[in-house]
Formats: structure tokens, sequence, C-alpha cells
């Protein structure tokens, strides 16, 4: 019984120094490979970018036929059959199909619509690597990539009106230009920039070009758009539906956003599921 103590702390000594020695071994291996000389091929990524942006539009082309599958028959069967009439027939057989092709439909529009999220992750991050390889040297470029992959930054503001006879459109301007200096460079990896602007991505005011300069920048100005207006036609958030409310994100994926009720508030809400890229 005497020996078993030493021997207890013996064997903790040497798992612990194992433990050290596996943690110094990885950091020095993860050093080396941050050492390591990188020469990247950027057209060739930016054809794999291409690629995989032509994929994702596939999957929302896909999406969009599936969100206009029939799921209830036409109207004059409805009246000639009464309420049980399906595309599957009015019979107890017909029923039970129809109850599956439902469940069916719901959950290949969810599973489509986490892929296509997912692939748009890809094309991000693929279009976020070509920025930094391209204004960077590749090494360089490599760390930002690993440090920067799995963190995201999200930046919220409520920005001035317009004002009577538009007295403040510069001091907008300015607020935007300002709120996009803080996270332009490339090198500040996965953004999140949102919040009411209360100005425009088109039109005449000097905040137009201010939000549309955040595309350069490797950001979406076009993930915020909600097409639910008449023929389809995109439609703003705010009281009188103008596009004053914008979520511009760089390096992550979204989905195709959705409207969320305004409930008591004078804003409709936007929303967008998004995915980080697992590389």
């Amino acid at each position: 019984m005497v020996c078993v103590v030493p021997l207890i702390e013996l064997c903790c000594r040497i798992a612990a120094s194992g433990r050290e020695w596996k943690s110094l071994a990885f950091n020095d291996a993860v050093a080396q490979y941050l050492e390591m000389s990188f020469t990247v091929n950027e057209a060739r990524l930016q054809w794999l970018w291409t690629e995989i942006e032509r994929a994702h539009s596939a999957l929302v082309h896909g999406l969009s036929i599936l969100d206009g599958a029939p799921t209830t028959t036409s109207l004059a069967d409805q009246l000639l059959f009464k309420a049980n009439s399906t595309p599957f027939g009015n019979t107890p057989g017909g029923l039970a199909c129809r109850a599956a092709h439902t469940e069916a439909h719901g959950a290949a529009k969810n599973t489509l619509k986490a892929f296509g999220g997912t692939v748009d992750g890809d094309v991000e991050r693929l279009k976020l690597a070509v920025g930094l390889y391209l204004t960077m040297d590749d090494a360089n470029a490599e760390k930002f990539l690993l440090s920067n992959g799995n963190m995201l930054d999200f930046l919220s503001a409520h920005l001035s009106n317009l004002g009577e006879n538009n007295k403040h459109s510069g001091d907008q301007a300015a607020q935007i230009a300002k709120l996009r200096g803080l996270v332009s460079g490339l090198e500040n990896g996965n953004v999140v920039v949102s919040g009411d602007f209360n100005a425009k991505a088109d039109g005449d005011k000097p905040s137009a070009p201010e939000i549309q300069n955040f595309g350069p920048h490797g950001f979406d100005t076009d993930a915020d758009r909600i097409y639910d207006g008449p023929g389809g036609a995109p439609r703003g958030t705010s009281e009188s539906y103008n596009e004053i409310d914008h979520v511009l994100p760089r390096g992550v994926g979204t989905t195709e956003a959705e409207r969320w009720d305004r409930g008591e508030s004078d804003h409709d809400g936007q929303r967008l599921d998004i995915t980080i890229p697992a590389w």
C-alpha cells in the first residue's frame, strides 16, 4: 500500500508530461505549416468559385420548382369531388398518398434549403479566399483564412433618416461609409452588417452608392431582398415597404431572405439562415 500513492503520482506526472509534449508538438507542427511557402493558382480558384456558384444557382432553381409543386388539386376537381379531392384521387389510398406526399415535400424542401445554404457558404468562402490571395502574398492569405475561418463579426446599426428636404442625406451617407470602413478589409474575415439604414441601395441619394460600395469589399448586397411583391418583384420591410433595412453578409452562406411579420413594430423583420463554412 505504501507504493500506491507514489505510483499514481508518477503516472499522473507522466500523463501530464505526455499532454504537454503533445501540445508542444502540435504547436510546432502548426508553426511549421504556417511557415511553409504557399503557391496558389488564383485562376483555378476563380474557376472553382464559378462552378460552385453555378451549382448553387441550380439548387435555388430546384427549390423554386419545389415551392411551386402542387399539393392540392384544381378548384374544378374540388367542386366536383368535394373537400376530399387530392391530386392522387379521393379514395382512402389517395388521401394516404397525399399525406405521404405532403410530409415528403416538406422534408425535401427543408433539406434542399439547408444544402443550398451550405453550398452558398462555400461560394462565399471561395470569394473571400480569392480576394485575399489577390491582395496579399499566399502565405499571409492562408494565415488569415486559418485564423478567421470559424469566426463571425456581427454589426447592427440604426442610421439617420433623410430629414426634411433631405437635409441629412450627407450625414446618412457618411455614417454608411464609416460603418463600411470598420469591416471593409478582407482580413476582417466573416462579417454580417445589418440594420435600418433609412436608405435604399438604388436611387439618386448619396447613400445609395455608399451601400453599393459594400459589394467590392466582398459583401453580398442582394442577400436581404425579399421577392414577394407583385409579380415576384422585390419589396422592402419598412412601413411603406421601402428597401431601407439591410443585411449584408461576407464570407458566409445565406438562405433566401424571408419576411417576418412586423406585429406591433412599424417594420417587418428579415430572416436569413447563416452558414459558416467548415473550412
